[in-house]
């Protein structure tokens, strides 16, 4: 029945001709057991972003529209560490709405993981990753706790170096702006609190940092004079 379904989801692709931004005229053909299929809430979706990132050798590119995941942006920190080159474009996120408090972007670029925020008349909705270019992450799965969790969601995994390739130029264009505008992030006047009991540092708008009390409440402008000093980020807001 596995296999079934495999081979069912597997047929768009064989005739995948970019109707919409033509980047490839040639049909490409897929066997079952170049792709895995992948289901939310709580089908393993998240084990197997961290595992391709995990074995990521070379290279990881990533188009997301939501993107709050600690685990995930905590892999790809790993990724970085290990000499993974590591580039992301996100859909611009609106001042002050639940998305913009939790998005990775600041992490990663605390990190010095490139990140590029885009913008344009619509909106950067793509969930894909490239790895190693051979590797396709893809389908409706946000890079978020409610996709993991929380919604009907689907991610295909897919081991082509010719399916890698179409993603890989499309990426390109995204991130050299050539689809979408490139913006710099709104300004945000982030600092960064610490409370003395429990030796957490918080982003200033995190919701744990609202319930520091006054007496235990510590700021800093930056956060590597916070580590320094023996606080460690909390596992929320991920500063």
């Amino acid at each position: 029945m596995k296999r079934f379904l495999v081979i069912l989801l597997v047929i768009p692709l064989l005739f995948l001709t970019h109707s919409c931004a033509p980047l490839q005229k040639t049909p490409i053909s897929l066997q079952p057991n170049q792709v895995k299929v992948f289901f939310s809430p709580q089908g393993n979706c998240l084990q197997e972003i961290i595992s391709q990132i995990d074995k990521a050798k070379s290279s990881i590119y990533i188009a997301m529209y939501y993107f709050t995941s600690r685990e995930i942006a905590q892999a790809l920190v790993r990724a970085k560490q290990r000499g993974i080159d590591i580039r992301v474009c996100l859909n611009t996120p609106e001042q002050n709405s639940e998305y913009d408090k939790y998005s990775k972007y600041i992490y990663l670029k605390n990190n010095s993981i490139p990140v590029k925020l885009i913008k344009g008349k619509g909106i950067m909705h793509n969930k894909f990753c490239i790895i190693d270019e051979t590797i396709v992450l893809t389908g409706s799965y946000n890079w978020t706790k409610r996709a993991e969790f929380d919604n009907d969601e689907n991610m295909l995994v897919i081991n082509s170096k010719e399916l890698a390739r179409i993603y890989e130029e499309r990426f390109e264009q995204i991130y050299g702006g050539k689809i979408l505008s490139i913006v710099n992030p709104p300004p945000q006047n982030i600092s960064y609190l610490g409370s003395k009991k429990s030796m957490k540092l918080h982003y200033s708008n995190c919701k744990w940092a609202a319930k520091i009390d006054p007496a235990n409440k510590e700021e800093f402008t930056s956060r590597d004079d916070a580590i320094k000093k023996g606080y460690t980020p909390c596992e929320v807001c991920n500063p």
